[in-house]
């Protein structure tokens, strides 16, 4: 759990204005923290938080470990909340004793009172074999084991496990090696609780797979519906010695009184060689979301997700969803979970903070569409973490895995993280509009909010050709774009971008800065400005000025504004408390105007400092201006 009262008491030590600003954040919306769970027997690569599952007042984490680690095979940590200590509370810890299987744990759906665990085969004995756990909970609230379920051809090769999927009295294995229309296409078990024992019900396969198709790679099964995932599967994964280059597909399956019956094949519209399409699904009523993790939409491998609707034509592709700020290797898309109108999609390869540190994103669908809500990164982001790999919604809460995560020292322990879908990972703001035009003296920027919640205020962004987006203006320094806090009234603002040029073309990005600190970017637009336009003669600094560093307290960023009055060097380092320089963040010549730099945490090799206070020295000649600063893990 976060252990608040340890931050407090490193807090104390720093300056009174800082620990006043963290109080404030923390302690007002205290409902908004996120949860950070951690298994009581955690140990280096666990991989506790690879597989999970949520519901109301319970949460189910997979730490299937890894097929080196010996007598280790995996297991799966129950948690309840308690509202006596407002915290989760470990209750349960299931695991297997099997030589012959691996990685309890590396697949786990929840239904009700049914809880089913995928089990690969142990990298000696039984590599590409598996198994399928069915447990129920008792009137105690504890949970037995009812039922062992394994490939009924005996294929030792299947992969029988690899994917589950449970709902109410059906329950759906995925095998993807196993023999499907074709040798090693792919297969998909249904089995149906009848009395006291699960019976298999049916075995499905793609009507038109190819060998190697991954056909039951993923699963998701809601009511009388199934989707299927058949990603074209990786070679490593999968133990092939190529990787197949497929885009992928998805099938939908039906069930009626004459048993299930595919009624949809969904192939993307743009889909490529690779593209890994149906390494993820999920279905929730007449909505089905599908990941193609390495699909090159803005870049290599940033991945995306296609939402697929049900009319009365059948299923037909409604939206590719990909990521506002998509960078190479991203893998958007790798983890993704469905509840009614809200879908949270992860990318473990975000490089946040550090090298696939990771991240979510949280999208919301009303009359308008789909539209991207919010970017989430745990506080004590770090490199390696993979934070996202997993993800499970419920109706009010989710839960995030990063199963990479370091714990004191132990490498891929790993880290279960549990946020509120309105609090942490709703956007605070619904922008209605945000445009752009040019005036005599500039471009003036001017945006309409339907409604705020917790919104401090607003930075302004403004990119220029291939440049990195640079902030010309935040809450912190114009009065004017200060947020309203909490409104359902529809709110006017405007800003004067009075330092372009003409023929040139610019992108400004606005970005809502919530209680906590949380940034929200919105969709960015595009202006071009004629050589033919005049402009009134711009107004630049009269004097060096360095603003306030924003967030302070912070995590992971923290972003440095300052005016430069005219053309000049400008020198940005940043020192700990002995004096001793840490990270150079600029050193050049810069013209004159306004400015900004960020500052991640990071040494001079990119290595996360440790918690504490810093002073950030930025001079241009003989003016020399100072501020401290307090990170944060």
């Amino acid at each position: 759990m976060t252990n608040l009262k340890s931050l407090r008491n490193m807090i104390i030590k720093a300056d009174r204005v800082l620990v006043f600003f963290f109080i404030f954040v923390c302690w007002s919306r205290s409902f908004a923290l996120e949860a950070k769970i951690l298994a009581s027997d955690g140990a280096a690569r666990h991989r506790f938080g690879f597989s999970v599952e949520i519901d109301s007042t319970r949460l189910f984490v997979g730490a299937p470990g890894m097929l080196s680690d010996g007598d280790f095979r995996g297991a799966v940590y129950i948690y309840e909340f308690s509202q006596n200590e407002l915290e989760w509370i470990e209750v349960q810890k299931l695991d297997i004793n099997d030589e012959e299987l691996n990685l309890f744990g590396a697949s786990i759906a929840q239904s009700d009172s049914f809880l089913i665990v995928g089990v690969r085969g142990d990298s000696l004995k039984n590599p590409f074999g598996g198994a399928a756990f069915l447990y129920r909970q008792k009137p105690d609230h504890s949970w037995e084991l009812v039922q062992q379920l394994f490939t009924p051809l005996f294929k030792p090769t299947d992969m029988f496990g690899f994917s589950v999927a449970i709902d109410g009295n059906y329950a759906a294995v995925g095998a993807p090696r196993g023999g499907g229309r074709l040798p090693l296409s792919g297969s998909v078990y249904i089995y149906h609780f009848t009395e006291n024992a699960w019976i298999l019900d049916a075995k499905l396969v793609a009507t038109a797979g190819l060998p190697i198709d991954g056909f039951g790679s993923s699963v998701s099964l809601a009511g009388n519906r199934l989707i299927v995932g058949a990603s074209g599967v990786d070679g490593d994964e999968f133990g092939l010695p190529q990787k197949q280059q497929r885009s992928g597909n998805a099938y939908i399956f039906e069930r009626d009184e004459q048993g299930w019956h595919q009624v949809a094949q969904l192939t993307p519209l743009d889909g490529n060689a690779g593209n890994m399409f149906g390494r993820t699904v999920v279905i929730d009523g007449d909505y089905a979301a599908v990941g193609a993790v390495k699909d090159d939409v803005l870049d290599f491998d940033d991945g995306s997700v296609y939402v697929y609707k049900r009319d009365d034509s059948g299923w037909n592709q409604e939206i590719k969803l990909t990521a506002l700020d998509a960078d190479s290797g991203d893998h958007f898309g790798a983890a993704l979970d469905l509840e009614q109108n809200y879908l949270v999609v992860g990318a473990p390869g975000v490089n946040g903070l550090g090298q696939n540190s990771g991240a979510v994103y949280s999208f919301l669908r009303t009359e308008e569409g789909w539209s991207q809500r919010a970017k989430k990164m745990p506080y004590d982001a770090a490199a390696g973490d993979f934070f996202g790999a997993a993800i499970g919604v419920s109706e009010e809460l989710s839960i995030i895995g990063a199963p990479h995560k370091k714990v004191e020292e132990k490498n891929s322990q790993g880290v279960a993280y549990v946020y509120d879908n309105i609090a942490d990972l709703a956007l605070p703001v619904e922008l209605a509009s945000f445009t752009a035009t040019c005036v005599e003296t500039g471009v003036r920027l001017t945006w309409l909010t339907q409604s705020e919640k917790d919104n401090l205020g607003f930075i302004l962004e403004r990119q220029e050709s291939a440049r990195a987006w640079e902030v010309i203006a935040s809450y912190q320094t114009h009065e004017k774009l200060r947020g309203q806090g909490f409104s359902t009234m529809p709110t006017f603002y405007e800003f004067l971008d009075d330092s372009v040029q003409t023929n040139r073309t610019y992108h400004y990005r606005l970005a809502d800065v919530n209680m906590n600190g949380t940034i929200t970017y919105h969709e960015p637009i595009t202006i071009t400005i004629s050589a033919a336009v005049t402009f009134a003669e711009s107004s630049m600094p009269g004097e060096f000025k360095l603003y306030p560093a924003f967030p302070n307290p912070f995590n992971p960023q923290t972003m440095l504004r300052y005016n430069v009055p005219y053309n000049t060097h400008v020198h940005i380092a940043v020192y700990d408390m002995t004096g001793r320089r840490v990270r150079t963040l600029l050193s050049q010549q810069q013209n004159a105007g306004f400015h900004s730099v960020m500052w991640e945490g990071t040494d001079e090799a990119g290595e996360l400092l440790s918690s504490g206070v810093y002073i950030i020295q930025c001079h241009i000649e003989t003016i020399v201006r100072t501020q401290k600063v307090l990170l944060l893990h």
